[in-house]
């Protein structure tokens, strides 16, 4: 059977991507006065600690949880869902041991620390491969899953 789209359907797809696109402008043109990558990175210094967290949290959520482990948990049953638990434990951990690092090198990126510590050639290396990992595992991933669900909902 197949599903069509009602009009309410459009009319919020299409605030929401708009209410999107305004925040990016908005941001952008507010941090149109960042002078450096910490301006950038680390907003100034000056993130709530939800912020922070939130941030953390998007950036680590995509289609490949929604539609992939979902599907995998459905399968599978709960062990599936072991790797996100263990995860942010984790992540608490690395940023326990890895944040006074950083700070105290005044860095705020894994390629600059790796500048600081070895040169400059290590800095685009590790910078060429956090792209051509998270390219292949994270964008792919999400692209693929996306276009199952969009299979699924256009049918």
């Amino acid at each position: 059977r197949a599903v069509q789209f009602a009009p309410i359907d459009v009319i919020v797809l299409l605030v929401v991507l708009g209410s999107v696109f305004l925040l990016g402008i908005w941001v952008s043109w507010r941090s149109r006065n960042a002078t450096d990558s910490a301006d950038f990175f680390l907003g100034g210094r000056d993130m709530a600690w939800w912020a922070v967290g939130g941030s953390l949290f998007a950036s680590n959520i995509g289609t490949e949880h929604f539609i992939g482990m979902a599907g995998s948990g459905a399968s599978s049953g709960l062990p599936v869902s072991l790797d996100e638990w263990t995860a942010g434990w984790l992540i608490v951990l690395l940023g326990e041991l890895f944040a006074p690092v950083y700070r105290r090198a005044k860095v705020t990126t894994v390629p600059e620390f790796c500048e600081k510590r070895f040169g400059p050639g290590t800095r685009v290396l590790v910078s060429a491969l956090s792209l051509i990992a998270c390219i292949v595992s994270k964008i792919s991933a999400s692209i693929f899953a996306g276009g199952i669900l969009l299979r699924v909902v256009a049918r």
